[in-house]
């Protein structure tokens, strides 16, 4: 963890909110942890879904990140395991009255 970022008494790094930040390396290592480790887990899914769909880095984005680590994931899995670990969350209200009208 980069210590600087937190020793400094604003909420931002370099434009993103230090604690977005920390959950961004914190999934990159539960990603490059699990791969290394050659095993999956919920973790691993679940900081895939985050990177992707609250950070919003696109699934090119995230595989060229691991490339950086020699760690390859491809793009329909980060999509297809983004997709599966926020379709079986509960939707909010609003969503769900959407869709009954």
């Amino acid at each position: 963890m980069n210590k600087r970022v937190f020793t400094t008494s604003r909420t931002s790094y370099r434009g993103l909110d230090k604690f977005i930040y920390e959950d961004i390396i914190k999934a990159l290592q539960i990603i490059i942890d699990t791969k290394i480790k050659r095993f999956r887990c919920y973790k691993q899914k679940e900081a895939i879904a985050f990177l992707h769909q609250v950070v919003k880095l696109s699934p090119n984005m995230i595989q060229n990140i691991l490339n950086l680590f020699d760690l390859k994931l491809n793009i329909p899995y980060i999509l297809e395991t983004s997709n599966k670990v926020f379709s079986g969350r509960p939707q909010p209200q609003w969503v769900q009255n959407i869709k009954s009208d």
